[in-house]
This record gives C-alpha cells, sequence and structure tokens, in this order.
C-alpha cells in the first residue's frame, strides 16, 4: 500500500521505487502469498500506480512476471471486488500505449478475465469502472484486442455497466472511452455499438453529466 500511495502521480519516486527494487518485491509479496486477498489488492493497485505513464516501468513489471501474477490474482480470487476491480486497474495501465503488454495481457486470458469481472460484480461501479478502462486501453490501436473483446461480449458487458451505473459519472466515462477504441477502424465493431443501443448511450452519458469533464 505504502509503495502505490508514494508512486501515484509522482514520477520520481516511480523512478525511485523501481531502482530500489519496489517492483521485484511487490511481485514477491504477490507469488508468496497467493491466498491472501489482503496482499493482491495493495499490490496490484501499486503496479498500476508504478506502471501509469511510465514506460520503463510498464516494460519491467512485464518482464519480471507481474502480468502473468495479476492474473493469477483475478482468477483465484473471483469473488472478492476489491482485487478484480485494482487488478483491472493494473492491466488497463500495463496495457496503456504498450503494444507488447497488449499483446501479452491478450494471450494469457486477460480480456477473459476482465469480462468476467464485469460479469460477475455488476453492481460494483469501481470493477465496471476499471474494467471499461481496461477493455479500451488493450483494444487502443490492436485490431486483434477488438475483434477479440466483441466476440467475447465485451461491447455488451461495456454498454450494461454504462446502462446500471448512470448516476457514478466514472462508468460511462469508461464506458464510452471503451466504445470509442473499439469503433476505432472497426466497421463491425461500430455496426455492433449502434445495434445495442452504444450510440444511445453514449448521448444519454453526455446528457447527464454535463458538468463532468
Amino acid at each position: 500500500l505504502a509503495l502505490g500511495c508514494l508512486a501515484d502521480k509522482n514520477d520520481a519516486n516511480k523512478a525511485k521505487v523501481a531502482a530500489e527494487g519496489g517492483i521485484t518485491a511487490v511481485l514477491a509479496a504477490m507469488s508468496k502469498h497467493t491466498d491472501h486477498a489482503g496482499v493482491q489488492v495493495p499490490s496490484c493497485r501499486a503496479l498500476g500506480f508504478l506502471a501509469s505513464i511510465d514506460d520503463d516501468n510498464k516494460a519491467k513489471i512485464a518482464a519480471e512476471g507481474g502480468i502473468t501474477l495479476v492474473l493469477a490474482a483475478m482468477s483465484k480470487h473471483t469473488d472478492h471486488a476489491d482485487v478484480q476491480e485494482q487488478g483491472c486497474r493494473a492491466l488497463g495501465c500495463l496495457a496503456t500505449e504498450n503494444d507488447d503488454n497488449k499483446a501479452k495481457i491478450a494471450a494469457e486470458g486477460g480480456i477473459t478475465l476482465v469480462l468476467a469481472a464485469m460479469s460477475k460484480h455488476t453492481d460494483d461501479a469501481g470493477v465496471q469502472e476499471q474494467g471499461c478502462l481496461a477493455l479500451g486501453c488493450l483494444a487502443d490501436k490492436n485490431d486483434d484486442n477488438k475483434a477479440k473483446i466483441a466476440a467475447e461480449g465485451g461491447i455488451t458487458a461495456v454498454l450494461a455497466a454504462m446502462s446500471k451505473h448512470t448516476s457514478h459519472a466514472d462508468v460511462p466515462k469508461g464506458g464510452c472511452l471503451a466504445l470509442g477504441q473499439l469503433a476505432s477502424i472497426n466497421d463491425d465493431n461500430k455496426a455492433k455499438i449502434a445495434a445495442e443501443g452504444g450510440i444511445t448511450a453514449v448521448l444519454a452519458a453526455m446528457s447527464k453529466h454535463t458538468d463532468h469533464a
């Protein structure tokens, strides 16, 4: 928890934590305490903060097995909403603007796990928000992931999240991001989003949250 808080929105601390072995320490804790959700939650959160807008840390986390450990935590603790939320957060941060990580996450079952989290925890706004954001990051500039997300029901899941959590501004915001990335340069997804009511959902979000930037 301490490392995540120190790294959050602080580039110098992100670099220092990584340089002094912090990433390795977090991953070691996750590996040793796989059954302990209380370890997995702050560890996934720390990895997300360390990876956010830091290309070196994204690469280091992946190289040291971080993606595999995040997915293992999500797979093991399916009933624990906080593990799912922070796991999705970590995956989204690791995938952002990193083609290798996008491909690795998808290859290791990450898209399926994100969608499973969203399906199981429909009432949890945090899981829905981070799930939508993760899907958007995974879809960005990756044609294979766009197709896979759609094929596994991702468009339906995003629209369901937006419909259920209309009053929670960050969920529609994440949903709009995901829909935009899924639709970009993909005619099939554009048609599917429109057919399932996506245009209406986006306009409803914009109408309801006029004060939310």
